[in-house]
């Protein structure tokens, strides 16, 4: 008999855990040496040749262009060395929104912008879907200009680190989500554009929290 009540009480309160939504928040600032990070994946993967990389400041080429937001490392889209129209992918692990019910979820990065070459507007766009590809499914959140005078999604005063928050639609709510960061180049010489810097990416998870047998 107690042990029947014992397990009563476990289901009662697994199924009260799972009916309440719980937000789990994932961070990631590219302070490990390791890129892309355990679980990212970029595409289209070019080994060495990678667009993407990881770097403990931000330069252009000798010259420093700023310190990371936070921490050891920084994420770095290299559209200083790029040709005009050249894309790479930087994709988070995949994201569990099975128990976000009609909660809100969000995801948030910090952005380098600065007054460099706003001839070229090189820029950050940034998608959520429900596989790791910009399939037809996928939904772009927002883009940002590397220069902080071109209006996407805004202009700033001075140069400077700037967090940039984005709404995940509510559609997105199965376990199988991903981020999708693609930079664009827009140098029309390779060698003479600018360096897009991203740092401290945040996003709200949704797993479940209590499944299986108590």
């Amino acid at each position: 008999m107690r042990i029947n009540r014992l397990f009563s009480t476990a289901i009662a309160v697994c199924l009260s855990v799972f009916a309440q939504a719980q937000v789990v928040s994932v961070s990631e600032s590219f302070d490990a040496t390791a890129f892309a990070p355990a679980g990212w994946d970029i595409k289209a993967d070019l080994g060495n040749q990678n667009i993407w990389v990881r770097r403990t400041n931000g330069t252009n080429g000798t010259q420093a262009v700023c310190n990371t937001h936070s921490g050891a490392g920084l994420a770095r889209f290299t559209s200083r060395t790029a040709t005009a129209g050249t894309t790479q992918l930087l994709i988070t692990p995949v994201v569990d929104y099975s128990n976000r019910g009609s909660n809100a979820a969000n995801f948030s990065l910090w952005m380098f912008r600065d007054s460099l070459l706003a001839t070229n507007p090189d820029s950050l766009c940034i998608y959520v879907n429900t596989t790791d590809t910009l399939s037809a499914s996928a939904v772009k959140l927002g883009t940002i200009a590397r220069n902080r005078s071109v209006s996407l999604p805004d202009t700033q005063s001075v140069n400077g680190w700037y967090q940039y928050t984005f709404a995940v639609p509510a559609s997105f709510n199965t376990g199988t989500n991903y981020f999708i960061l693609e930079g664009h180049a827009e140098t029309q010489t390779a060698g003479s554009g600018a360096n897009i810097f991203v740092d401290d990416i945040n996003y709200d998870t949704y797993p479940v929290v209590c499944s299986g047998t108590p």
